[in-house]
């Protein structure tokens, strides 16, 4: 079934959204610069998704798997992939505790003007078995002997075929 993200939305419209939020939820700090895109994303994911009920369909959207919100941002190494095929931006971000290897997830403004986040499963960085990011899995045979990195191809492809515009 496909997600319907807003046709057209930039990553400005993103950092908006994201910056009304913030205003909204009591999260806003007085000292942030609103145009420092890195500091407004920061606090919006600490503030209005991992720390508040204020969003309860973006924590739907990420309740596939177990992960921790300790240390969430936007992932810079992402930004080759932050517009669909027609140029609707997303704005790609991770989040995982110290001990957990990140959890990958773009956020994008929905058909109905809401914020919203798709994680895709394919190319991310997790432990199928136990559903939760490396690092927090129960049975330590699940763990990987090597150091996985997230395959940026496979994340962007199943975004794009799961992220439709309208």
């Amino acid at each position: 079934m496909p997600r319907y993200a807003k046709k057209g939305c930039t990553r400005a419209d993103i950092i908006e959204k994201m910056l009304d939020q913030l205003k909204a939820d009591g999260g806003y700090d007085e000292d942030m610069d609103e145009t420092d895109s890195e500091q407004v994303i920061q606090q919006w994911l600490y503030n209005c998704v991992a720390y508040s009920d204020m969003n309860p369909q973006i924590e739907k959207d990420l309740s596939k798997l177990e992960f921790d919100w300790e240390n969430s941002e936007e992932d810079f190494e992402s930004q080759k992939y932050g517009k669909l095929p027609d140029g609707t931006s997303i704005i790609w971000c991770f989040a995982g505790g110290d001990w957990e290897f990140p959890i990958h997830f773009a956020v994008y403004i929905d058909d109905k003007d809401h914020l919203r986040a798709y994680m895709p499963l394919d190319g991310n960085v997790y432990c199928p078995k136990c559903k939760c990011a490396y690092g927090s899995c129960e049975d330590e045979e699940h763990e990987p002997e090597e150091e996985p990195t997230p395959d940026w191809e496979k994340m962007y492809a199943a975004a794009c075929k799961r992220i439709e515009t309208r």
